[in-house]
C-alpha cells in the first residue's frame, strides 16, 4: 500500500521514492505493479511540488525553487528503467543533505550573532548603570561637600561677629 505518502519534509519524501524503487526493482514484481509504484511515486514527486509552492514564511519561499524538477526526481520511471531510476533519488538525497548542512550552518551563524549582540547589550546596561551609580555618587559627594562648606562658612562668620 501507499505507506509513507503523509511524509511532508523533502528528506522523507524522497526517501520513500528511493524505497519504492528499491521494491520496483525486484524481478518478481509484473509490470503492473511497476506502475502502480509509478504512480505512488508521481504522488510523492507532486508533493513535493506542493510543498515547494505554499510553503511560506513573512510571504518569502522557504524551499527556494526545490521542486521535484530541479532534484531532478522526474526523470524516475521504475516501468522503463527499475534499475536506472535509483542513481536519481540518490542524487536528491545527497542535494537535500548539502541544503540541510548549509541552512544549519547559516542558522547556527545566525544563532551566535544574535547571543553576541545580547551579551553586547547586557554588558552595556551594566555599564551603564555602573556610569549612573558613579555619577550619583560624585553627586552626593559634591552635595556633601557643599554642605560641609557652606557650614563652615556659616561657623566663620558666627565667630567673626562682635558679641
Amino acid at each position: 500500500g501507499p505507506r509513507g505518502t503523509s511524509a511532508t519534509s523533502p528528506p522523507q519524501i524522497v526517501q520513500r521514492v528511493r524505497e519504492l524503487i528499491l521494491q520496483s526493482s525486484s524481478p518478481i514484481l509484473s509490470a503492473e505493479d511497476r506502475e502502480i509504484q509509478q504512480q505512488e511515486i508521481d504522488q510523492l514527486l507532486d508533493q513535493i511540488d506542493q510543498n515547494a509552492r505554499f510553503s511560506q514564511f513573512n510571504k518569502k519561499q522557504i524551499m527556494g525553487g526545490l521542486t521535484a524538477e530541479s532534484l531532478e526526481l522526474r526523470n524516475i520511471n521504475v516501468i522503463r528503467d527499475p534499475y536506472g531510476a535509483i542513481q536519481y533519488a540518490d542524487a536528491a538525497l545527497a542535494q537535500l543533505t548539502r541544503r540541510r548542512v548549509v541552512a544549519a550552518a547559516k542558522d547556527n551563524a545566525l544563532t551566535f550573532k544574535i547571543q553576541g549582540q545580547s551579551y553586547y547589550l547586557v554588558n552595556m546596561a551594566a555599564s551603564m548603570s555602573r556610569i549612573s551609580d558613579q555619577d550619583m555618587a560624585e553627586a552626593m559627594s559634591e552635595m556633601q561637600k557643599g554642605n560641609v562648606m557652606m557650614q563652615t562658612q556659616t561657623g566663620v562668620l558666627m565667630m567673626a561677629q562682635p558679641r
